[in-house]
């Protein structure tokens, strides 16, 4: 190798050995195993992104998109991509965060277009927890993404732009996925699918979460986004249960519920037969369960909200459904 070695060496210093070696350059070995990537050409925009994941986000999608952006909000966002866009047109990809602000910062399932979403959670989120809603037009992810599952969910986002589904909602199954079998159903739910149903919650993930649920078992339901919409609604309309999640904004549900009971002109139309009122919310202990109780709401489920709690709870309080309907025919 025609290379030196040598020593210098101090009493009570120690000592430093070191060598030379001359190598000949060597041609870089083939990537084994690596997929070829490409950019992807569908306008990619990243909606209401905080300031830290932003920074990762914009050294990452340089090198995996043609086109990039970032914008404040969803009105942006749907300004930027001309909405509505042509279906025949590379559909828009946007990149939500759901931890800057879950209510104007996450798509609304009614205003996509031909839009394709990724969703970005908090690290530790269940994605399962998100059911069908993670389809191939929508797609939940944990903060911060791999660079690598980032790029893969780009591509596969890009490749599924078919106009047959641009024009489905987001919660509706491919057309090449076989349809789930149906769970088992109570009575109330074989007999009843007039069944009116109120959802006071103001996420907009979780407000498709629990709409799909719910159609699952052959049952709709409106959406009230806070305490003075529910109040609105209940004057409009008879509902046999609501959903009322603890914790949405203008009036939270316990005060929201408060205000359902002291006043009894909401039901007068509706024979005086006030709805079951089921709390909803991340906070387990059994003082807030007591909490939701004092208030006078009926049940509670906590979240994440399981299809089969959400089931069984209908079912539960099917008694309760059938004597209102009974009272309310006199």
């Amino acid at each position: 190798m025609q290379g030196k070695v040598g020593v210098r060496s101090s009493p009570g210093n120690g000592s430093v050995f070191w060598f030379l070696a001359r190598f000949e350059i060597q041609p870089a070995p083939p990537a084994a195993g690596v997929p070829h990537r490409t950019q992807v050409t569908n306008p990619v925009i990243g909606v209401a992104i905080g300031h830290i994941l932003r920074q990762q986000l914009t050294c990452d999608l340089a090198r995996m998109a043609t086109h990039v952006r970032f914008v404040n909000s969803q009105d942006e966002a749907l300004t930027a991509i001309g909405f509505p866009a042509s279906t025949s047109a590379p559909a828009a990809i946007l990149i939500f965060d759901q931890a800057t602000d879950p209510r104007s910062s996450l798509p609304s399932p009614l205003t996509l277009g031909n839009a394709q979403s990724i969703v970005l959670v908090k690290p530790g989120t269940r994605l399962d927890e998100f059911g069908e809603v993670n389809t191939r037009r929508t797609r939940f992810m944990r903060k911060p993404p791999k660079w690598e599952d980032l790029w893969d969910t780009l591509e596969t986002l890009s490749h599924s732009n078919i106009p047959e589904r641009a024009r489905a909602l987001p919660w509706e199954p491919s057309p090449t996925t076989p349809p789930r079998p149906a769970p088992p159903q109570s009575a109330i739910l074989k007999t009843n699918q007039h069944l009116q149903i109120l959802v006071a919650e103001d996420n907009p993930v979780n407000q498709v979460v629990i709409l799909r649920m719910l159609q699952r078992m052959g049952l709709k339901a409106d959406i009230a986004a806070n305490g003075l919409e529910v109040l609105e609604a209940i004057q409009k309309k008879f509902y046999h249960l609501i959903l009322m999640d603890c914790q949405i904004p203008e009036l939270d549900g316990y005060e929201t519920t408060r205000r359902l009971i002291a006043d009894d002109s909401l039901f007068s139309r509706h024979g005086g037969q006030r709805p079951i009122i089921i709390a909803v919310t991340a906070n387990a202990l059994e003082h807030d369960r007591q909490k939701c109780a004092d208030v006078g709401m009926d049940d509670y489920l906590s979240k994440p909200m399981r299809l089969n709690d959400l089931r069984d709870m209908i079912a539960k309080w099917e008694p309760r459904i059938e004597f209102v309907e009974m009272a309310k025919k006199g």
